[in-house]
């Protein structure tokens, strides 16, 4: 009993270092999960123990808390898979009930020393005191353990400046739509006055036109997904019903609302705007060379002084056949297969 005793006290006292691990949102989720997986794990072992020692005794009280702990302990675990207060009520409600009725049963029989019943209802409300406080702390732990995982995966899905998707929840998307054999249109947008903006009013005038952007963009009714793909360019999945026309049109409506002037703290400022936009599965097929695609007929667009620029296999083409001979070349020299 003093060891059982000894091992319990052990294992509630490294509860506060575990707590405060799940509180050090330097460590990822797993690495919080691991240890308090582990307290709750170890102290299951204990009380299983404890109970299994209990019932092998063939004494019918002994037995009777045996039953009680295992039963206990179950519910102990049972907690740590609850996703909410209301199972985590619903779980602990048969044990209470169990307890009760082992409690009471045991004060009714005669046979009993009244030493033996005392010891049995200060177990049982012991066990009772320490199951439901394991389970208000578990789900508490498991509270704080979902707001951490949903910050993460917002911190992963949106970038903080604009609140629009990252890159890498824009390329997802598009692995999704390839993977669902779905037509769609990628655009490519950028900035074309953004950095003198940004050198003569500074950093905090350029965010709030990069907002203002990112906002503008979010209000198209045809996006997929918005992105902000880092500094001034932006790109956007786009419903495509199979109708180029009607692409265009949606296309072009989206470049004159945000190619309007833009307030800030300075007055307002014109930013000129460059989209290129390519389609899938027209212009290609892998999402990769579709974003290229976009990519490449923005700069188009750019270099004729903004505007809207639908991928042309024929022109563009070369320009992408040259980029992708320039990399080989530069891969090359780097890796010394080219030498002076």
């Amino acid at each position: 009993a003093l060891i059982w005793c000894l091992a319990v006290l052990g294992n509630e006292a490294s509860a506060p270092y575990f707590l405060r691990r799940m509180r050090n949102n330097k460590r990822s989720t797993l690495q919080r999960l691991i240890p308090y997986f582990w307290h709750i794990s170890s102290g299951a072992i204990i009380w299983a123990s404890a109970g299994g020692l209990l019932w092998s005794t063939g004494d019918p009280a002994s037995m009777l808390l045996g039953i009680s702990l295992l039963v206990g302990t179950l519910v102990h675990v049972s907690v740590f898979y609850a996703s909410s207060r209301l199972q985590t009520m619903l779980t602990m409600t048969p044990v209470v009930l169990i307890m009760l009725i082992v409690l009471v049963s045991a004060l009714l029989v005669d046979d009993w020393s009244l030493r033996t019943k005392a010891l049995i209802a200060v177990s049982l409300t012991s066990l009772f005191i320490y199951v439901v406080t394991s389970a208000s702390q578990s789900v508490r732990v498991q509270e704080r353990l979902r707001t951490s995982v949903l910050a993460n995966q917002k911190m992963a899905g949106e970038a903080p400046l604009t609140g629009l998707h990252t890159r890498r929840a824009f390329l997802a998307q598009m692995e999704n739509l390839q993977s669902a054999k779905k037509p769609y249109c990628v655009l490519f947008v950028d900035l074309d006055r953004f950095k003198p903006i940004n050198d003569q009013h500074g950093h905090a005038v350029g965010d709030q036109v990069l907002r203002e952007i990112a906002q503008r963009l979010s209000k198209t009714e045809q996006a997929l997904c918005v992105s902000r793909f880092g500094g001034d360019e932006f790109a956007l999945l786009i419903k495509y019903k199979g109708d180029q026309f009607e692409l265009r049109a949606a296309i072009e409506t989206l470049y004159e609302s945000i190619s309007g002037d833009i307030q800030t703290d300075v007055g307002e400022l014109y930013v000129g705007v460059s989209i290129g936009y390519a389609i899938a599965p027209l212009d290609a097929s892998v999402p990769k060379d579709l974003l290229h695609a976009a990519d490449t007929a923005m700069r188009r667009a750019k270099a004729e002084r903004g505007g809207v620029t639908h991928y042309d296999a024929s022109g563009d083409g070369s320009a992408h056949s040259a980029a992708v001979l320039e990399n080989s070349f530069r891969s090359a020299v780097v890796g010394g297969g080219v030498k002076a």
